[in-house]
């Protein structure tokens, strides 16, 4: 697998796993116990713009 296909790939599984992400965010209870596991999926839609300008940037020149 190169690089390029992890690039075509990462929005297409980012998008709904962002969703699920988000949504799993919103449905888990708004106490003082359940913040950190809520900052976990909030988080986790961000992932994937850096691993995209990581693949980008370390390609090669050419």
């Amino acid at each position: 697998m190169s690089a390029l296909d992890v690039v075509d790939g990462a929005p297409l599984l980012g998008g709904p796993l962002g969703a699920a992400a988000w949504l799993a965010a919103w449905l888990l209870p708004r106490t003082r116990r359940r913040a950190v596991p809520r900052l976990w999926p909030a988080g986790l839609p961000l992932l994937p713009l850096p691993v995209v300008s990581a693949l980008v940037a370390d390609r090669p020149q050419g």
